[in-house]
């Protein structure tokens, strides 16, 4: 990913400034005419973005304060919604003017009255009962804003990558429900932000670290798979060793054997497939409690190759190990950001087919592109196709009914993720894996716009829809053209799914900040986290 929307000093850019107002289910202004079948969805965008920023911080996508929006759809709506998650940060802030969160890419200094160590150590504090706050309602561990998750269908949480502690929100309101440990007793280090819902149980998976007490002590690391539908501690289904040592040998352990940074995982229809990437936990860090280069200061760059773990699901749920596939003649090291879909290959038995988008590793500044991963379970081999669009492509998704099956569409945000210049792509993913040719498969666009800066594209299906692309396209812009004035505007563009024309926008009553990422949730339809 490359967000280059803000700079780093001030956070007065328009996309990057402090919240100031909330709102609760406020009427939408409506440009255009809404589908009447979207309105009868009763299904709501949830928005993850920084509500408020730390001067110096240089990435606001990532560090901002935990904020959600909502654009919520019913035969009397649209309406919007947004609300800072309730946490310790937030009342602090509010309280004495602090800005004393830290955040996934940086943490905060000594001189700004907190930082990632203390927080640590708080986190440490509520895993052992101690010191808990009177109120039921606030949420106390690591600022979660990296995702947005569902649970139990219905109940809305923000989450972060830091262990399995979430923060629980009313998915109508937004007001603060409290906090769950989904991983509670793990001993879980870090999480992926994103997995594949489930009716009868989501697959979760957790780096997780048990320290056995000795002079000196050791530590054991382990791949923890973890099943479960949210709203209670998940049960864990596999556990996979990873490497044991004692504190004085930390620093020999080679960096190729340290367990892998996994932003995302993929699933079939038979397979849990766990991406293990080229950033490798720094041990000596993580155990000294250094986190002055925030979370994903924890991980080094290793010179491996992309890992795909497989693991065949039971029909009880269990999982249990069925191969590892190294990528062979790849670019070189690489780490997998988002998955689109995966899929077995209905033509090859044995084989596993994954869209998703790759970068040469973890930052800021890397770019992305999307790729063809096709993996050979009999030979232990993975092969990645040449990019599926010509420059970035990042936030891909499909159309939810397609998940874990042969899927034809992919829609991406292209070009520099919140920068000038950005767009919303339909890429046909086989045509263009066929023909290696960059762009071969871009058959629409939207965009670029003067001044319109999109996001993360959702796929709403069309109830009986005929065809895999029969439905509409969802993104929140930020408007920083010359119309919008001085304060900028957002909305929520709808866009035709087949032609990408634009159909409608749904103003909002505020800027919508600049976040990662975005999601429909409807009932009845499962989608991708």
């Amino acid at each position: 990913m490359s967000p280059t929307a803000c700079s780093t000093t001030g956070r007065q850019e328009i996309g990057c400034r402090d919240v100031t107002n909330e709102y609760t289910r406020t009427p939408c202004v409506v440009r255009g005419t809404l589908p009447a079948w979207l309105l009868a969805t009763e299904g709501s965008l949830y928005r993850q973005s920084g509500g408020a920023f730390i001067p110096g911080h240089a990435e606001p996508f990532f560090d901002g304060l935990a904020h959600l929006s909502c654009f919520a759809f019913s035969e009397g709506g649209p309406f919007y919604s947004n609300r800072f998650v309730h946490q310790q940060s937030h009342s602090r802030w509010r309280e004495s003017g602090e800005r004393t969160w830290g955040g996934t890419a940086v943490s905060v200094d000594g001189a700004s009255g907190g930082g990632a160590i203390s927080s640590l150590l708080g986190w440490v504090a509520s895993k052992l009962g101690l010191g808990k706050t009177p109120d039921p309602l606030l949420y106390t561990n690591f600022n979660p804003n990296v995702n947005v998750w569902r649970l139990d269908g219905d109940v809305v949480a923000a989450a972060t990558e830091n262990g399995g502690i979430v923060a629980l929100v009313d998915p109508r309101s937004l007001a603060p429900l409290g906090e769950v440990d989904l991983l509670k007793g793990s001993g879980a280090i870090t999480t992926p932000a994103h997995f594949l819902e489930s009716d009868d149980g989501a697959y979760h998976v957790a780096l997780t670290m048990k320290m056995q007490m000795g002079f000196p002590p050791s530590f054991d690391f382990r791949l923890g798979i973890f099943r479960g539908n949210g709203g209670k501690a998940l049960e864990l289904v596999h556990s996979r060793s990873l490497s044991h040592f004692s504190y004085t040998q930390r620093a020999a352990q080679p960096v190729e054997a340290r367990p892998s940074y996994m932003h995302s995982v993929a699933q079939t229809g038979k397979y849990l497939v766990v991406l293990v990437g080229r950033d490798r936990l720094a041990y000596e860090r993580l155990l000294a409690n250094d986190f002055s280069r925030g979370f994903f200061g924890l991980f080094d760059a290793a010179d491996v190759p992309l890992e795909f773990w497989v693991y065949a699901i039971g029909a009880d749920g269990n999982v249990s190990h069925r191969c590892d596939c190294v990528e062979v003649g790849g670019p070189g090291p690489s780490l997998i950001w988002h998955v689109g879909n995966a899929f077995d290959d209905p033509q090859h038995a044995g084989r596993i087919v994954i869209d998703a988008s790759v970068t040469d590793g973890l930052g800021g500044t890397v770019s992305s592109s999307l790729s063809r991963f096709t993996l050979d379970l009999e030979g232990g081999t993975a092969r990645r196709s040449p990019p599926l669009l010509g420059g970035d492509a990042e936030f891909l998704n499909i159309n939810p009914r397609f998940l874990r099956k042969e899927h034809r569409w992919v829609y991406a945000l292209a070009g520099a993720v919140y920068a000038s210049g950005s767009s919303l792509v339909k890429i046909d993913a086989p045509a263009s894996s066929a023909t290696g040719v960059c762009d071969g498969g871009a058959v629409a666009r939207w965009g670029p716009h003067d001044g319109q800066i999109p996001s993360e594209p959702l796929f709403v299906p069309r109830p009986g829809g005929a065809s895999e692309d029969a439905g509409v396209v969802l993104s929140v812009v930020v408007d920083k053209s010359a119309a919008a004035g001085v304060d900028g505007a957002s909305y929520l563009l709808v866009l035709d799914a087949g032609t990408m024309e634009e159909i409608a926008r749904v103003d909002a009553p505020h800027v919508v900040n600049f976040g990662l990422h975005s999601h429909w949730f409807q009932p009845g339809l499962l989608s991708r986290i």
